[in-house]
């Protein structure tokens, strides 16, 4: 009680003293103040750092972009677009169409940019009538200059680990076909060919083929054609080199100077086969046959045509008119080539006549004059053909593009020596200069001879010359042997011909 008394006595002065300062008195000595503010404790010294590290937060990584493409099966018409339903790549790619050649990618047909990512409803544009009810979708990488594609090439087919990125899909053709009606017919000496309907869709050319080998052939003859319906086309043809099995064929129209090109001028094509109809002919009766020397008691004619079995006959020279009959050989209706005719050696004239016979009497005996007349065409008799024995040794070529491997080909060689068949280029003034082929020929009749020639042998005039084989049989000694050219008149037998720019190979039927 008593510290609580001295404790209220202090507090009491000290308010007394605090009222007296305040109005001025002056303060009387009192007990000692004190500093009542309150003090900030002492900051706690900082810890060490922990030796541990805190790993960091992982960053989470992209999901790789897997390269696809989806297509379904659609309808293809004559605007020739085609929609890809969509496309995923990694990176700025192509997506190519090509056809189907037996499961395997054909020619291109068309071809899209696509960016990297996701893309929907794609579209590619082809030519319809190219197309192949089947087609391949595939993905290429852009990976040369970008924007451009560059295929075969750096833009190489887009690989899922080991396997290209493509689809195969169904297409519907739904375009308008051109077509080709025409019947088999009767040839006259005119070699006018009539053709009933052609449609196509675009100006062109109707031509006229040989079938060969279930190939189309030599061509023969061609007639322009209006865009749509076509009717009753009237082609003159090469009927003298026709076979009786022909091809009508449509081919496009570049419209470039000189009419029709082939090597410009190529087939239309309709689900990419060419548009061929095929139909049969028969052909006026006929004889060709070229100047020649007797080889083995035996004359050679290149081709001989007859409506039925016939027989062709060779006759001497009677003052300028067949005389007897010296010789005869047997012929199958139609086409006859390369008919070898035995001949009565002590008969044969410098100049013979030759004159198809039907074979009307006993069947394959000749039996003329009692049956077996000579053949009568239009209410008259043929012309004879006539071949000259004495005409000497020659050559024919024709203006060709090289064939495989190098190699040209001469139709024709008559010669009553072994020979060397040699083709030359051509100086600046048209002289005999380089050999760049040769090629060997026993005495006698040959065509369609091949002659390999020096690889890259440019397009541009050669010459075709004879030469005898006069110092080793069979081996060539020229410029330093005696293998010289033949000559007439002391001129070289030779014959120039024109090699051209390579042409597409003939085309299947489809």
């Amino acid at each position: 009680m008593g510290r609580r008394r001295i404790t209220l006595v202090w507090i009491l002065q000290f308010l007394l003293l605090s009222a007296c300062s305040r109005v001025g008195g002056t303060p009387t000595e009192g007990p000692p103040s004190y500093d009542l503010r309150v003090t900030e404790p002492a900051a706690s010294p900082t810890p060490p750092p922990t030796t541990t590290p805190i790993p960091p937060t992982n960053t989470p990584e992209p999901t790789p972009i897997v390269p696809s493409l989806k297509v379904k099966a659609q309808t293809l018409v004559e605007d020739g677009q085609l929609t890809i339903d969509s496309v995923t790549t990694p990176d700025d790619s192509w997506v190519i169409i090509y056809r189907d050649m037996d499961g395997e990618p054909g020619d291109i047909l068309g071809y899209q940019a696509v960016a990297a990512g996701e893309n929907a409803r794609v579209d590619v544009s082809i030519p319809p009538r190219e197309a192949t009810p089947t087609l391949i979708a595939q993905l290429h990488i852009d990976a040369g200059v970008h924007g451009e594609l560059e295929y075969p090439g750096p833009d190489s087919p887009f690989k899922d680990g080991r396997d290209v990125v493509a689809e195969t899909f169904q297409v519907d053709l739904q375009l308008a076909t051109p077509a080709i009606d025409v019947t088999d017919q009767i040839i006259a000496i005119d070699g006018l060919i009539t053709v009933e309907e052609v449609f196509t869709l675009q100006p062109g050319w109707l031509v006229i083929h040989n079938k060969e080998n279930d190939k189309i052939g030599q061509s023969l003859g061609q007639a322009p054609l209006q865009s749509g319906q076509n009717s009753e086309v009237v082609i003159p043809i090469r009927w003298r080199v026709a076979s009786t099995e022909l091809l009508a064929v449509l081919y496009q129209d570049k419209e470039q100077p000189g009419g029709f090109d082939p090597s410009v001028d190529l087939p239309i094509l309709d689900r990419a086969e060419p548009v061929v109809a095929e139909f049969n002919v028969v052909l006026p009766p006929d004889i060709f046959v070229y100047d020649q020397q007797l080889h083995e008691g035996k004359i050679s004619i290149d081709r001989v045509i007859t409506d039925g079995p016939g027989w062709v006959a060779a006759y001497y020279d009677d003052g300028g008119q067949p005389g007897l009959i010296i010789g005869f050989a047997l012929l199958e209706d139609g086409v006859n080539e390369q008919v070898e005719v035995e001949l009565l050696e002590t008969a044969v004239t410098p100049r013979l006549f030759l004159i198809l016979h039907e074979d009307t009497g006993n069947e394959g005996e000749f039996d003329f004059p009692v049956a077996d007349l000579p053949v009568v065409y239009e209410g008259q008799l043929l012309t004879p053909a006539v071949v000259q024995t004495n005409s000497g040794n020659y050559l024919i070529t024709k203006d060709q593009s090289p064939i495989e491997q190098n190699t040209i080909s001469v139709p024709l060689v008559v010669a009553d020596l072994d020979t060397w068949l040699v083709i030359y280029n051509l100086d600046e003034k048209e002289e005999p200069d380089e050999i760049i082929g040769q090629t060997w020929l026993p005495a006698g009749i040959h065509r369609d001879i091949q002659v390999a020639i020096n690889p890259g042998s440019k397009p541009g005039t050669l010459l075709a010359i004879l030469h005898q084989d006069s110092g080793n049989l069979n081996q060539f000694d020229f410029p330093d042997g005696a293998d010289v050219p033949l000559l007439r008149n002391l001129v070289p037998i030779q014959s120039p011909f024109t090699l051209i720019k390579s042409q597409d190979p003939v085309q299947p039927i489809p």
